[in-house]
Order: structure tokens, then sequence, then C-alpha cells
């Protein structure tokens, strides 16, 4: 490798490790649990495990679980919640607004999961019938809509639903293979395809209609995606062979956790085609391994799970300046990219010794299932 472009690649490393692009606040113990989203006044929602099993989380105060078991999906900008209780081991979808907790009671139905909420208080989701079978539904303004499913397929369930009331999830489509979808009450079922290989999930979905989530590709790993409306893209990894999508903001930000190694998964942020490790965008001495990152509001703001000083917490990280998220990401993108071309363009002048390639690709290049958000 010639000196000069080791050069510029050690002062654009030292240049993302110079100041935070982001500050991370601790937001408690989740045991096994795990924060489902965040909304645009910062407010985190999700679920803890305590000694009485799961307990609905919001980082603004207690949600009331009535003695049951309940886990918080979404909660909207206006002081609304949807999630899950358990009743009797029986899941309801419930609904949590300003301080009041209400089960909405689908009839003909033997369990409900709420899935996520929109700003108009639609709850999408999934509904199982007596037969076992789980349809994905919309409850909008008292009705339900039963969504329905792909092909031959007996489950389906709603993960996402925007202001203009499109929905995102997953169906069967024969038996042991799923596909991501998108639904409106005009249009009806679309089925978003696959990376190539059986099965996709649709996770969240923002108001433009871009959807978010995970597929398996033809060499037989799951790789997050993004689909615009007609055409579904692999983001990539942080150097493994798997990454899961969890949550997007209107801007398109994804966030989720790849595989760094065989052995390692850290979270990461996908914004103008660039995915980055988030663990590189904090300060040196945060004391913090983020491990999954699982939803981004519009303001930039991630909730997700992490390691502090090797205790499992919720955080959420803040952009360190008071600009906007594309301001914030402008500061280390650039550098990234630079990065990996300039490693591209020594790789092609010269081979380097294997200590040097995996120096390259451990400490300078930008840095399971079980982050998906959990559903029923």
């Amino acid at each position: 490798m010639r000196t000069g472009n080791f050069t510029l690649l050690f002062l654009a490393a030292a240049a993302l490790e110079a100041a935070p692009i982001y500050n991370v606040t601790d937001l408690g113990p989740v045991g096994g649990g795990a924060l489902s989203s965040v909304n645009n006044a910062g407010t985190a929602f999700g679920y803890t495990q305590t000694a009485m099993g799961r307990q609905a989380y919001s980082s603004a105060g207690a949600l009331q679980a009535a003695g049951m078991e309940s886990a918080a999906a979404q909660g909207n900008n206006f002081g609304q919640v949807a999630g899950t209780t358990w009743r009797d081991g029986r899941a309801e979808v419930t609904m949590w607004s300003n301080g009041m907790i209400g089960m909405l009671g689908l009839n003909g139905t033997t369990e409900s999961y709420g899935n996520a909420i929109n700003d108009l208080g639609w709850v999408a989701g999934g509904a199982t019938d007596a037969r076992g079978e789980m349809t994905a539904f919309l409850f909008r303004e008292g009705t339900v809509h039963e969504i329905g499913k792909l092909g031959n397929g007996t489950w389906s369930s709603a993960n996402g639903v925007n202001r203009g009331g499109q929905v995102t999830g997953t169906s069967e489509v024969e038996p042991g293979v799923f596909h991501a979808f998108t639904w409106t009450a005009g249009g009806g079922l679309t089925d978003l395809g696959t990376l190539g290989g059986a099965s996709s999930y649709g996770a969240a979905i923002n108001g433009k209609g871009t959807v978010a989530g995970n597929s398996v590709t033809r060499a037989g790993y799951t790789q997050a995606f993004s689909h615009d409306g007609n055409t579904m893209t692999g983001l990539g990894t942080l150097g493994g062979e798997t990454s899961y999508a969890a949550g997007l903001n209107s801007a398109g930000d994804i966030v989720g956790a790849s595989d760094v190694s065989p052995d390692r998964a850290e979270a990461f942020l996908y914004s103008n085609g660039v995915m980055t490790n988030l663990n590189r965008l904090l300060a040196a001495d945060a004391g913090w391994r983020l491990l999954e990152a699982h939803s981004i509001n519009d303001n930039g703001q991630i909730v997700g799970v992490g390691l502090n000083q090797g205790e499992r917490r919720a955080f959420r990280l803040d952009p360190a300046a008071n600009t906007t998220l594309d301001e914030t990401l402008a500061k280390v993108q650039p550098q990234s990219l630079s990065l990996a071309s300039l490693q591209a363009a020594s790789l092609a002048e010269e081979t380097p010794e294997p200590g040097t390639v995996t120096m390259l690709a451990a400490g300078l290049l930008f840095g399971g299932v079980g982050l998906l958000r959990r559903r029923g």
C-alpha cells in the first residue's frame, strides 16, 4: 500500500473518532426486554422483563398494566400507545391513552396483538381465530379492517401503519414461506417479494410509503432492506453476513443491527445509502456497546438496547449538535465514503499483507431476529 493513501486513511479514521456525533442517554435496565419505538418527542416505548413477567414500558412514565403482563409496541405523537396485554394467558390488543388503558376487544378472535399505531390513533396488528390462524388487521375509527393473506397462506400480521392508512407486515404465501406486504383499503395487498431468497418481513413504513424490513438473500442470509414502492434494495451489512432493519423515519433513515463478525452484532444507522456502525458515532469513553437500534424518529433520535459497563440496558441517542440529522451525518458520512474509496483504490494498486487487510477491515471502515419488533 502506498504511504500517502495509508496516511489519508489514518487521518480520516482519526476524524471519525475526534468528536461524538451522538450523545447517549441511559434509559435503564431492560433485562430480557427491548424498546420498540420512539416518538418525535423522544419518548421511548417497549417492555421490560420483571419478576411479574413482561411489563409495558414508556420512558415518560409507567403505563398501567392492571396487574397483567403487557408490552408496548409503538406510541404516536399524541399520547396514544398501542401494544398487547395478557389476561389469564390470553393476548389482547391494547391502547394506552393519556393515562388510561383500554382493550379493543376484537369480536370473533381468540387472541390479538397490537403492533403499531399512527397519529390518527389507528392500530395495526394480528388476530387469531378459533382455528388458530392469524390475520393482519387495521383498527380504524372503531371499525376493524381485515387485511387478509397472500397466496395460500394461513398467517399474516401487520407491523406498521402510516398516517395515510398504508400498512406493512408479513404474510405466509405458502406453507413455511413468508413475504413482506403493503396494504391499503382501496388497493388491497401487494407482495413486496424478496432479495432472492424464500422469505421477507415488513417491519415499518413511513409517510412516503417506504418500507423497512428484512429478507433472505439468494445466498441464504438475512439482510435488511428498504422498499420504495417499486424496488426492494438490500442495505448490506457491517462486515458480517446478516443484518436486520427494525425502524425508519420520514426521511427514510433506517436503524437495526448487523453482524460485524461471525460472533458479534452491533447497531447500525443507514442514511443516504451508507450503513454506519452507531458505536463509531459515540465518544470514545462513552462506556457503551450498542447492540440493537430499534427505532428512529424525525429528529434523528434513536432508541435500542446495548451494554453499559457489561449490563444490558436501554438507550436513547440524541444528535450531539443542535442540527438536523442530515447535517449531523454530513460530519461523518463523507469521511466514511472517502475511506471506502481510498481502500478500494489502495487495494487496486497493491495487495496489502494479510495483517494490513485485517486492520483496515476491523479498524477503519465504519467500524438476530431478536431485535425485530416483538410481534405476536
